[in-house]
């Protein structure tokens, strides 16, 4: 007996008692082959083409083994890739040459010093008057 497909937006119809059952049946034995088949593909993606050769007689073990090669080979490219990446990037690096760096310094340096003198003064100043502050109140 040919089964028929429902859509989404379709009901079953009624059935008897006894062929009720086998369609149920029907039914649970293709969600459970749907299940099946998930997994297996989600193992496939975790451990690699190694998970489907367990019925081959590979162990759990060389799996997990094989699986870890894998993804450690896969982040030796990516990292061989990166590092290729940037050499690329540093060749397009345009660096100053000697006097802009010793401008740029020069730069860096006065307006260290004068922040530095800033806050000294703040310092300064703000210990005054809390020193005075505390005379005043104590006495």
């Amino acid at each position: 007996m040919p089964r028929a497909e429902l859509f989404d937006d379709k009901e079953q119809a009624y059935a008897h008692a006894a062929r009720g059952a086998q369609e149920v049946l029907s039914a649970l034995q293709h969600a459970y082959g749907t299940q099946r088949d998930a997994l297996n593909r989600s193992q496939h993606r975790v451990f690699g083409p190694a998970a489907l050769r367990g019925a081959a007689g590979l162990s759990m073990h060389t799996r997990r083994i094989e699986a870890g090669r894998t993804r450690l080979a896969g982040i030796l490219r990516k990292t061989q890739k990166f590092a290729e990446e940037v050499q690329v990037e540093m060749r397009r690096v345009t660096w100053p040459d000697r006097e802009q760096l010793r401008n740029a310094t020069t730069v860096i340096l006065v307006f260290v010093l004068v922040i530095a003198l800033i806050i000294g003064l703040m310092d300064t100043v703000f210990a005054w008057l809390i020193r005075t502050i505390i005379q005043i109140f104590s006495g």
